[in-house]
């Protein structure tokens, strides 16, 4: 028999909730609705009520939540009296209906609200228009005494050009008002993916002072702390299911993938791969007994395939005993599109065991038209005038020391491992190989081995030497004095 399920209701919402979904909201969403998110947790889905669309959410609750259900509120509950709480202060957000929980002691919980429809991620619009409402309505909420604690660009939604906040179910009241310390950690979590000094200035004036203390001064460091903390989640997010990513075991495979690729199209990736590989046709790009690399055509996609190939049991028994080195390049790959090195983006790792040895495995990489190696790009650009010589060279010296800015090392950082790309705005870099990148400071031996590596990867290309010292010395101008001049004088 099927639990019923109590419901508090907004005035006036019974006109637009069909009696369907009050009954059993999941099965209702399922059958007539459209499916947004599904994790273990959470589902999230768009359906149709009576005159408009409705967003309803459900809350699978975990066992200790069901003890915690009679000491303190929901998440539903909580996104409820956040959402009513803004909506009574003037702050925009979707307009909420109601809230229901299974009886007795609950396994779900539930939200409706209406749908924004035509509504985009903040990152879709023109920031530099969107920002000076913004900061004003995010100072608004935390006047109110909400502190969301889940504070991203995608908890903001734009619609003709207001911003409404959503996603209230982790967010806590504070009636004597909320703190610095949590203001800023909400601020920072919003601005920090967008990566602009430029935007954030401008949000910061416009959000204005608090209790006489400039907020703008003190943002900086809360901005790094809240990247360390998403990048400490992503790391554990890409190797499980969570919202941007699924594992899936099948016999003896192991996949990890990103939502936006179905497991079917992986396992058809593979059996491509395999193919070219086999029969060696256009599309092999290396094929050796440690690794095979192959890129082509699927759904319309540019694919990369890196194999990691395991033909003695000695070396299959090794990954079993540490964190295996495919598993290793997928999670740095996905940190470096975290930290901004887009381009070429992780898709899939698929993991083949027999028991505890690893066989083999498949590191699939979306690789986008454009992008060519570095040393190969050299040879192009050696053919250009002066004047584009020098801005592709400060570019990429732009490029390493962001590199050395956020702590990003790479092993073998050899040319073929460094991509280039030519854009409207200038050059794109990336790197592949990330099973050799390391996230550490950069000490001057390793800026000495990188420099040559790099020197031996370009023996055999046309750059003249005069180029190369150029170079040196625009890299070394920007370090430290001490440091500079020790490379500079071991490398010339």
């Amino acid at each position: 028999m099927r639990r019923g399920v109590k419901w508090t209701l907004a005035q006036g919402a019974e006109e637009y909730l069909p009696k369907e979904l009050l009954k059993d909201p999941e099965g209702y969403v399922r059958e007539h609705g459209k499916v947004i998110s599904e994790g273990r947790r959470q589902l999230a889905a768009i359906c149709d009520g009576h005159g408009l669309k409705l967003f309803v959410k459900v809350y699978r609750l975990k066992p200790v939540e069901r003890l915690k259900f009679f000491f303190r509120n929901s998440r539903a509950e909580r996104e409820w009296e956040g959402a009513k709480r803004l909506q009574e202060a003037g702050v925009p957000v979707p307009r909420p209906f109601a809230w229901g929980r299974e009886s007795s002691i609950p396994k779900k919980t539930f939200f409706v609200a209406e749908a924004l429809q035509g509504g985009c991620p903040l990152k879709e619009k023109n920031l530099g228009k969107i920002m000076p409402l913004l900061a004003k309505t995010v100072r608004r909420m935390h006047d109110t005494g909400i502190f969301h604690k889940d504070f991203h660009p995608k908890n903001i939604l734009i619609k003709d050009d207001i911003p409404y906040i959503i996603h209230l179910h982790r967010h806590r009241l504070r009636k004597t008002g909320t703190s610095i310390s949590e203001r800023l950690w909400d601020i920072a979590c919003l601005l920090y993916p967008l990566k602009s000094p430029k935007l954030i200035k401008n949000f910061m004036s416009n959000y204005g002072t608090v209790n006489n203390i400039d907020l703008l001064s003190k943002i900086e460091n809360w901005i790094d702390r809240a990247q360390k903390r998403h990048l400490h989640h992503l790391k554990k997010d890409c190797l499980k299911s969570s919202n941007n990513f699924r594992k899936t075991k099948i016999g003896h495979m192991i996949i990890f993938s990103q939502k936006t690729i179905n497991t079917e199209e992986v396992l058809e990736i593979i059996s491509k791969h395999k193919d070219i590989v086999d029969c060696s046709k256009k599309g092999l790009v290396k094929d050796t007994e440690k690794s095979a690399v192959t890129i082509f055509y699927s759904s319309g996609r540019r694919i990369c395939v890196k194999e990691f190939r395991y033909l003695t049991c000695f070396r299959g028994l090794k990954e079993f005993f540490r964190f295996p080195k495919p598993r290793k390049a997928w999670l740095n790959a996905n940190l470096l599109v975290a930290y901004g090195i887009k381009g070429i983006k992780p898709l899939a790792l698929v993991e083949h065991w027999r028991g505890i040895f690893l066989k083999n495995a498949f590191l699939i990489y979306d690789s986008p038209e454009g992008f060519v190696e570095f040393h190969h790009y050299v040879g192009i650009i050696c053919q250009a005038n002066v004047q584009q010589k020098r801005r592709f060279l400060d570019e990429f010296v732009k490029f390493l020391f962001f590199l050395r800015d956020v702590k990003i090392w790479h092993k073998d950082f050899k040319t073929h491992h460094i991509m280039v790309c030519k854009t409207k705005k200038g050059w794109q870099f990336c790197l592949i190989d990330s099973e050799d990148v390391v996230f550490t400071k950069w000490k001057t031996k390793y800026i000495l081995r990188s420099l040559r590596q790099m020197e031996t990867s370009l023996q055999r290309t046309n750059v003249r030497k005069l180029d190369k010292i150029r170079f040196i010395k625009r890299f070394t101008s920007l370090l430290p004095l001490d440091e500079g001049q020790i490379i500079l004088n071991r490398v010339l």
